[in-house]
This record gives C-alpha cells, structure tokens and sequence, in this order.
C-alpha cells in the first residue's frame, strides 16, 4: 500500500484499521461494497486541500479538489480550494467540464485540458495549471463525488491515476460510514 494513501484514510476514518482489500475493491478500486464497513462510525470530515495536497505531493505544482456531490441542485461543489486559485468556491454542473464529464460518465479521465474546469484561475495557479485527472468517487453506483487533481505538467505514469483512484476509493468508504452513523 501507498503509505500517504493509507494515512489519508487513517486520517478520514479517525481510527486505525487493518487495509485488507477484499476481492471486489481490487477489481474497482474507486467504489464501495455497500456496507462493507457500516459497522464503523467514527469519522472526520472530508480531507482539506492541504491535505490531499500532501497525498498528491509527488505531482509537482499539483492542485487537487474533492468535488462533493450536490443532488438537490445536481452540481459538485468544491468548497475548499487552494487559495492560490483565488476563488472562494468551486461549483460545475454535471455533465460540465472535466470534472462533470467525470460525474456524468463515472469514468475517469487523465491530461483534460484544466481550463474545462477552472477557466481563468487555471493560469493564475503559480504555477500555471494545464491539465488535470479526475476520478469518480461512488458508493456502488451512487455517486459521492469527483477527486480531480490539476497539474502544471501532463500525467505522465499510470501510478499516479492509480494511486488517485485508492483515494477516491477511501473518500467513498469514508462517506458511506459517515452516512450509518
């Protein structure tokens, strides 16, 4: 296991636990068995901005934003970002952008042009975002949100997607615990 993924999780669940992956986790990384830990209830809120930002710390220049799900207004909201993006919030409709394109389709997708998301605030990043990866964050089929992460440089290693898709994976088990409680 990735060790920043696995204190990330730590930090989310507020607990220790044994990360054994059970068959279905393997076979997609970014979902949930529905209540596979239900049993748990101890949770914290969502990972700030800084804190991801240490997960993703081997992307140099790297911005990533955790897009929570909104169903009353269908839209993902992003209500921490950097403030070297000079924005306040971050809200994209489904199906717009990167990141809704993303939410729509709950697939991943790797080096999109950044402005699809971030418009402008995408060249006042220092330095310059130009392309990002987003990964759908679901509980089965039920969509949690988008972890997508803007870079000044393109993607270039599988591991990386990897690596964003375990902690989408941990966002999502977090959230379906937080949900039982």
């Amino acid at each position: 296991y990735d060790p920043q993924v696995v204190d990330l999780f730590i930090a989310l669940k507020g607990e220790t636990t044994k990360m054994t992956p059970t068959a279905t986790e393997s076979a997609s990384p970014a979902r949930v068995v529905p209540g596979a830990l239900l049993s748990r209830t101890t949770v914290t809120p969502a990972p700030s901005t800084a804190r991801l930002s240490t997960v993703f710390d081997d992307i140099p220049g790297c911005a990533p934003l955790l897009y929570i799900y909104d169903r009353t207004h269908d839209q993902l909201r992003c209500d921490r970002p950097p403030a070297s993006m000079q924005v306040d919030s971050r809200q994209l409709a489904v199906g717009s952008g990167v990141t809704g394109w993303v939410a729509a389709n709950r697939r991943p997708m790797i080096n999109a042009d950044a402005a699809l998301d971030l418009g402008d605030a995408a060249q006042r990043h220092s330095p310059a975002l130009q392309v990002c990866a987003s990964v759908p964050i679901l509980d089965d089929d039920r969509l949690i949100g988008v972890l997508t992460v803007y870079s000044p440089n393109p993607f270039l290693e599988q591991a990386q997607l990897e690596k964003m898709e375990r902690v989408a994976a941990s966002i999502a088990e977090s959230c379906a615990i937080k949900a039982a409680a």
